[in-house]
């Protein structure tokens, strides 16, 4: 009976994140657990020489601005070539739900300017598949990741569905709704499918990386 791993990183300097020294050692990998760190004897059915890296825990990016991006594209770059495992998106209390079909134009000029992303990539690249915030994380949890992605469920009122000239009774319908969404979780996560697709090492909890 084959009883290997399914990952063993070699030779890598492995920081921990505990706060303890660096220390050479191999980190062997069992389906979604590490299952040893140390002088691995066992074979992995993949193995990665990683002399001269660190492997470290998988990063988690707290800032950033893949808003567009995770609608279109399956490989969230840069932050997945860093070691980065679990990003975060909806950071900045703006973002691209909920959104009416007449009010898209309005926003792709609002977050060209937050984002700094020209109106023509937001324009022919969004594929506009969602309205309410809820249909978002539903095109979202559809694609693929090389990572796992964290989408903030309680930003701001979206401009998109508050530019209006607030009269009382929208106000009254704008808090209404400002309510409901404080109430509702915090964080939505949309996992990485990658790893039932092919072998990456940011499908694992430990991640190799170029030593800085």
């Amino acid at each position: 009976m084959d009883h290997r791993f399914d990952l063993v990183i070699r030779n890598g300097t492995v920081l921990d994140g505990t706060g303890s020294e660096p220390r050479d050692a191999d980190v062997a990998i069992s389906g979604t657990h590490i299952a040893e760190v140390g002088k691995v004897s066992r074979r992995g059915t993949e193995e990665i020489d990683a002399k001269g890296m660190l492997v470290t825990p998988g990063f988690v990016d707290l800032h950033t601005h893949y808003d567009a991006q995770v609608t279109w594209s399956s490989e969230i770059t840069p932050s997945s070539w860093n070691g980065v495992t679990t990003a975060m998106i909806g950071n900045c209390g703006v973002g691209f739900a909920p959104c009416r079909p007449e009010q898209r134009d309005m926003l792709v000029k609002l977050m060209e300017g937050v984002e700094d992303i020209p109106e023509v990539v937001l324009t022919e690249g969004l594929p506009w598949n969602w309205e309410s915030f809820e249909d978002y994380l539903d095109a979202l949890e559809a694609r693929p990741y090389d990572l796992d992605v964290v989408c903030r469920t309680r930003p701001c009122v979206s401009s998109s569905w508050a530019s209006a000239a607030p009269t009382a009774n929208r106000q009254t319908r704008m808090t209404a709704h400002a309510w409901r969404r404080w109430q509702q979780p915090a964080l939505g996560l949309v996992p990485s499918v990658f790893r039932h697709r092919e072998p990456s090492t940011t499908r694992h909890s430990m991640a190799a990386t170029y030593r800085p």
